[in-house]
């Protein structure tokens, strides 16, 4: 009997995602979800959760949770050398489709432009890599979604 096995689904990514749309639509429900900075704001929350070990929380995150976040965010240049580098050496846990869907949303956020913006390319001590606008413009939404989760939780 031939036996074939199914690649593990990318569970971790798609919870990743679950909770990061969850965050926006409880801080920022009036974003148009197919705008710009909504996709951005949405795979930056997703690549932070994942690679953050945040994702996998049922109940979404706490406001201790959320305040990390908050610091892995705090500088987009700081986050995208960060991300970069832990895409390049995926943490234990998510699988090789979680990293394959976190990747290719990285690749969306390093290329995109709007209206013809140019791309800045950063290169950091062991880290260098290319930063479209959807690296600037979806951390500065996601710092914002966060700022609006934490002040609503601790309120």
């Amino acid at each position: 009997m031939f036996r074939h096995e199914l690649p593990e689904p990318p569970l971790a990514w798609f919870s990743a995602r679950d909770i990061s749309l969850a965050l926006i639509m409880a801080t920022e429900p009036a974003w148009p979800r197919a705008s710009f900075e909504h996709r951005a704001a949405h795979d930056v929350l997703a690549l932070t959760l994942m690679l953050g070990g945040t994702a996998g929380i049922a109940r979404g995150p706490a406001a201790s949770d959320l305040r990390r976040l908050q610091r892995l965010l705090a500088d987009d240049v700081e986050w995208a050398a960060w991300c970069q580098g832990s895409l390049d050496r995926p943490p234990v846990g998510p699988t090789v489709a979680d990293t394959e869907m976190a990747c290719s949303a990285w690749r969306w956020l390093a290329r995109s432009r709007l209206l013809e913006g140019s791309i800045q390319c950063i290169r950091l001590p062991g880290v260098a890599f290319c930063s479209g606008m959807g690296v600037p413009s979806g951390a500065a939404a996601a710092r914002r979604v966060l700022d609006l989760a934490v002040h609503r939780q601790i309120l």
